[in-house]
């Protein structure tokens, strides 16, 4: 039988599809939004791991929330490629970080897609020392770009947006 000669059973063939497809799709939809929260709170806590992981001296640990191929930059332009690299380099400024602190940690995620999110991290670094002379407390802003790397998220990019030491290494002619 031609659908298209019974309008009544193609209207109520199309509301039957368009019910259907919403009922089936509804569910997905609320456990999308479940997986992100989920998501949010485990970039978050993985996040935080790794900023307490540098405060502890802990390279290797702050190195095992990165993707193989990860890139960390500063404000400075240093620019590390690998995790291997850049957890050599965490050990190099390791000392550094001793006696800091991070205050008003505050983080703010997004997805650009299901595998993929960016994160602004702000924050205030306290007690950083450079060859022994103590930094001012500045504020920061870090960008990270997260990718799920079966099923665990992994840090592929790390900007690090810290304008008070651009400004101590122009005063000073460069912070070793």
């Amino acid at each position: 039988m031609d659908v298209s000669l019974h309008p009544i059973r193609t209207r109520f063939v199309v509301a039957m599809c368009v019910v259907s497809a919403s009922l089936l799709l509804a569910p997905r939809a609320l456990i999308a939004q479940n997986d992100d929260a989920n998501a949010k709170a485990v970039i978050e806590r993985m996040l935080r791991d790794q900023y307490d992981a540098l405060l502890a001296l802990d390279a290797t640990r702050y190195a095992s929330h990165l993707a193989d191929s990860a890139v960390w930059e500063n404000a400075l332009g240093d620019r590390y490629v690998g995790r291997d690299s850049i957890r050599a380099f965490n050990e190099r400024v390791a000392a550094t970080m001793r006696g800091a602190r991070y205050d008003d940690w505050e983080v703010q995620i997004r997805f650009v897609t299901r595998d993929v999110a960016i994160a602004d991290v702000s924050t205030t670094l306290r007690g950083q020392n450079i060859a022994g002379r103590r930094l001012a407390d500045r504020p920061m802003l870090n960008v990270y770009v997260l990718r799920r790397e079966a099923d665990r998220w992994r840090i592929a990019h790390t900007r690090i947006r810290d304008q008070w030491v651009l400004r101590y290494a122009d005063q000073d002619g460069g912070v070793p």
